[in-house]
């Protein structure tokens, strides 16, 4: 656990950071209109056993999210005790975002 690691209790956010080659192409070959971002996993979501083909509205057990979204948009909402899946909620999949911004739908 965290508490073994001597990491402050406030670092606990039952989420993860993940980068891959699809974030590094998009760090490397930016689109007009579409933030910098980040994959934010679930770390209770359980990837092993979740079903491959989900429909488009279920939660995937990550999101992408805008890098400047990090600290002022997401860290606030999980530390208010939101799980990421009620984040992903927020994000207005129709929408033109590609990556989640905020909650209040971007």
């Amino acid at each position: 656990m965290l508490e073994d690691q001597a990491f402050p209790l406030g670092v606990q956010s039952g989420v993860a950071i993940a980068v891959d080659s699809s974030v590094m192409n998009a760090l490397l070959t930016p689109v007009e209109g579409v933030p910098p971002w980040v994959y934010v996993l679930d770390e209770v979501y359980d990837f092993a056993n979740s079903e491959s083909d989900l429909a488009a509205d279920e939660f995937p057990g990550y999101m992408p999210v805008a890098i400047e979204s990090l600290l002022p948009e997401l860290w606030p909402g999980l530390q208010a005790g939101l799980s990421l899946m009620e984040l992903w909620a927020t994000w207005d999949l129709d929408g033109e975002s590609a990556v989640w911004v905020d909650a209040l739908g971007g």
